[in-house]
């Protein structure tokens, strides 16, 4: 697979030991992006455009979403979410989602190396490595 010109070489890593992470985001671009930067890193993505269904959700360790697909899944009530990265281009939608419960945000269309430190910092911070 050809990985995209914004993508730094140095950085390509199988440190996530194929994590299954939940990609939710309208935006087909920049959802290409956030799928080959993840799956680059190691993290096994199922990517979707709207948000999913329990066994889908409850199913990934790590949730990435879009600012209103992150409001949809903060109203469903039920079991507990994993923990969720919001992605937003906007700074004040990202931290106000961080003040609503998710677990960080970062941009949409931001640096492939930004996105995986966030989550691997989430996963981290919720799963210490051994």
């Amino acid at each position: 697979m050809l990985l995209p010109s914004w993508m730094p070489i140095d950085r390509h890593r199988a440190s996530a030991h194929h994590t299954p992470v939940l990609l939710i985001e309208v935006d087909s671009y920049a959802r290409l992006q956030h799928e080959v930067a993840l799956r680059t890193a190691g993290y096994h993505v199922r990517v979707l455009s709207a948000c999913p269904g329990p066994a889908d959700l409850f199913r990934a360790v790590l949730v990435l979403a879009d600012v209103p697909s992150f409001e949809v899944l903060r109203a469903q009530s039920g079991p507990p979410l994993p923990p969720i990265v919001v992605l937003s281009d906007d700074d004040r939608a990202g931290i106000t989602a961080c003040l609503r419960g998710a677990a960080a945000w970062a941009p949409s269309n931001g640096q492939a190396d930004y996105l995986v430190d966030t989550v691997d910092g989430v996963l981290h911070t919720r799963h210490p490595p051994p």
